[in-house]
């Protein structure tokens, strides 16, 4: 045989041996290999982390309050100077004097509910004496609609002064103020005004406590299965969800924010959503890519096992994925895998 007859045989036989390599490969006969023939090359194997809930990547949250939670307190006059006695985000108890407002319209507003008081008190026993004379016939039903109306629109506006009226801790005369107590119990937030308030203003808003909240957007897909978030050491649980999108999210909210998160009203701050989903954690290292599939070794024994995995996201240097193979306390090779990877091939080690 002379030399070209040998050299041809030779690249049969090399052609023929790849061929069959790929063939058993494609059969799904070479997805095992032995821990062996990684010889001398370092094998370190790690254990799978399996969870019920699934991290994903940081999302901005904002410490609030929903719309109607808080209780705003309005002024019922113009007022020339408001000057706080507790500072801006503090905690205030129902009843504690918070602020003092100045101004004559202030004065004004005092004479005035002193006046809507004697008005009420004198149509109010109007409204008793002539009552009897009406139930007597003795008195025309139009004056007695006309005595009627006069007692209830004069209610009506001392009622509505009067809610006002009980907040009222002490009045200075000398200098058209008064001194007013909280409503509720809450967080303090101070109204924003650059000179002065007119009636109908806000001259502060009451949180309580249990209202304050941590306040998400996230698409819509990712809404569903969304169980808490994480922050610190602090753990909350998703409370509601919006199922109205705006600018293209969804509005979540969390449960009232524990006292040992160390949060503030108006804070943004990073938070980590989990969503209640099985799935697995395994080091970057460990994953490889097989014929445009995402694959791990798993080890039994002296063979590593090359197993379809579903890739999800990346937190830090760990992938999350998921599987139909069911992966707890599997060990996992997480060094040499491009080593292994060549082998499953039929490449050869490193």
């Amino acid at each position: 045989m002379n030399n070209k007859s040998i050299i041809l045989t030779s690249l049969l036989l090399a052609l023929s041996h790849v061929l069959v390599q790929d063939s058993y490969a494609q059969d799904g006969q070479a997805q095992d290999i032995n821990v062996e023939d990684l010889g001398s090359l370092k094998t370190e194997f790690k254990p799978i982390v399996k969870t019920d809930y699934m991290q994903t990547k940081k999302v901005l949250a904002s410490v609030s309050s929903k719309a109607g939670e808080s209780y705003v307190l309005t002024t019922p006059t113009n007022v020339q100077q408001l000057h706080y006695l507790v500072n801006n985000g503090e905690i205030v108890k129902k009843g504690q004097a918070f602020a003092v407002l100045s101004g004559p319209e202030v004065h004004h507003f005092l004479s005035e509910l002193v006046a809507a008081k004697a008005l009420f008190k004198l149509s109010e026993q109007r409204m008793k004496n002539s009552q009897k004379l009406f139930e007597k016939k003795l008195i025309e039903e139009e004056k007695w609609l006309k005595i009627s109306q006069n007692y209830y629109e004069s209610s009506l506006k001392y009622e509505h002064m009067l809610h006002f009226d009980v907040l009222i801790e002490s009045i200075d005369e000398a200098n058209d103020s008064v001194t007013i107590r909280s409503p509720i119990g809450g967080i303090l937030s101070q109204s924003s005004f650059d000179m002065r308030l007119t009636e109908g203003d806000v001259i502060a808003r009451f949180i309580p406590e249990s209202a304050v909240r941590l306040q998400m957007q996230v698409a819509p897909n990712q809404v569903e299965d969304l169980e808490y978030v994480e922050l610190k050491n602090c753990r909350l649980n998703i409370s509601s969800v919006s199922r109205i999108v705006s600018n293209g999210f969804a509005n979540i909210w969390t449960e009232s924010v524990k006292n040992d998160c160390g949060v503030y009203l108006g804070e943004k701050l990073s938070v980590t959503p989990f969503y209640k989903r099985q799935t697995y954690r395994v080091a970057k290292t460990a994953v490889f890519n097989l014929e445009g599939k995402d694959k791990i070794f798993i080890r039994s024994d002296n063979k590593l096992a090359a197993v379809d995995i579903s890739l999800i996201t990346l937190i830090d240097q760990d992938y999350i994925f998921s599987s139909d193979t069911d992966l707890a306390d599997a060990s996992v090779l997480v060094s040499s895998v491009s080593a292994a990877q060549g082998i499953l091939l039929g490449l050869g080690g490193e």
